[in-house]
């Protein structure tokens, strides 16, 4: 009942009750909530909320200095959004150091007033991170990312679109995360870059040869739990850290399908029966989340030295193996977890049946 729109934005508008109005800048609360009507009855439920627990404070006679703080934006209160957002991620051990690293880069090129910001200078920061080069090569990582900006890096140097990209949702994260705790006034959402070409000239699948590079040449003990799981699985590399095993019309399988894991699109949410392979699939995947994911993606791209040649490769792998055995496009896409125009898939919908998913899966060769 508190909420009122203009020019497509929902506000917060309410009276502040008289006992407090002494310790307010105002008689009235109105705040913009957002241009999203769901993101705006989130944050209006918050401000209610804070009112039902002013009104409860007051009844019982406490004080409620902190909670009338809260609605005046913590005004004189330094916050650190960077700490709040990493206290605030329920991730692996592996991904917070990742977040980090890239906070701490994100961290240079914002301004320290964020409530300063604007679409020009965060298409200027989009426009740095492009610039930048790859970690991993020694001669830059000890340079500070300011001496990196003023560098020319060579292209063959620079980050690849997808960690540019990893970059820029990290951003749009945080950037959410800030609107909704009112560290900035306004929501912003940096577009990605556009790759040129498509993807499938990007990544290559891999032949049976480089498979068993991969498997017993690599001189990598420690990654090759990782790249069994990913071979006879198709799976992500992400989706490795989230699944289960559990047992469906008596056929193993990795679970993917509980809600509660952010996955990349509705279509990931599924089954996919183990590979008569791996014997001993529990082991293996205790083993395989043991590699930190940035670590094997680096090793595996060395490891071939040919551009397309990626950890990625590995997933256009299964998907050739499968198409040239003739198994179905839309199987092959129920196991991929991609969407297909044929079947309508729900993440509470089950697709194929395991048994056909599993005969599907076992067609994959052997190495």
């Amino acid at each position: 009942m508190y909420i009122t729109t203009r020019n497509n934005t929902y506000y917060y508008r309410r009276r502040i009750p008289l006992a407090i109005v002494s310790l307010c800048d105002s008689k009235y609360i109105h705040r913009p909530l957002s241009s999203d009507r769901v993101l705006a009855k989130q944050l209006a439920i918050r401000y209610n909320n804070i009112f039902n627990m002013i009104d409860i404070g007051l009844k019982l006679g406490h004080d409620v200095s902190n909670l009338v703080a809260e609605l005046n934006f913590r005004s004189g209160e330094k916050i650190d959004i960077y700490e709040q957002y990493m206290k605030h991620k329920d991730v692996s051990a592996n991904r917070m150091a990742k977040i980090k690293r890239h906070l701490s880069v994100l961290k240079v090129l914002l301004p320290n007033d964020l409530s300063k910001l604007n679409m020009s200078l965060l298409d200027s920061i989009k426009g740095k991170l492009t610039k930048l080069p790859k970690m991993n090569i020694q001669k830059y990582r000890v340079k500070s990312i300011t001496e990196l900006l003023k560098l020319h890096i060579p292209t063959e140097d620079k980050q690849s679109i997808e960690t540019v990209n990893g970059y820029i949702k990290l951003l749009n994260a945080l950037l959410k995360f800030a609107y909704e705790r009112e560290a900035v006034s306004r929501q912003f959402s940096v577009t990605l870059v556009k790759r040129l070409g498509s993807s499938r000239d990007e990544r290559q699948a891999l032949n049976i040869e480089e498979i068993q590079k991969l498997m017993y040449d690599s001189g990598n003990q420690k990654l090759i739990p990782l790249y069994k799981i990913l071979y006879y699985s198709g799976m992500r590399l992400s989706e490795v850290y989230k699944c289960k095993l559990i047992v469906v019309d008596g056929i193993k399988c990795f679970d993917l399908t509980d809600v509660a894991s952010k996955l990349k699109t509705k279509s990931s949410y599924r089954l996919i029966p183990v590979h008569d392979s791996l014997d001993d699939v529990e082991l293996l995947l205790e083993q395989a989340r043991a590699a930190r994911d940035g670590y094997a993606t680096r090793k595996t791209s060395e490891l071939f030295k040919t551009k397309g040649k990626t950890l990625y490769s590995i997933r256009h792998s299964f998907a050739t193996q499968l198409a040239s055995e003739g198994i179905e496009t839309t199987i092959i896409s129920e196991l991929l977890g991609h969407t297909h125009k044929d079947m309508t898939m729900g993440r509470y919908v089950k697709g194929f049946p395991t048994k056909l998913l599993n005969e599907s899966i076992n067609k994959i060769d052997a190495v």
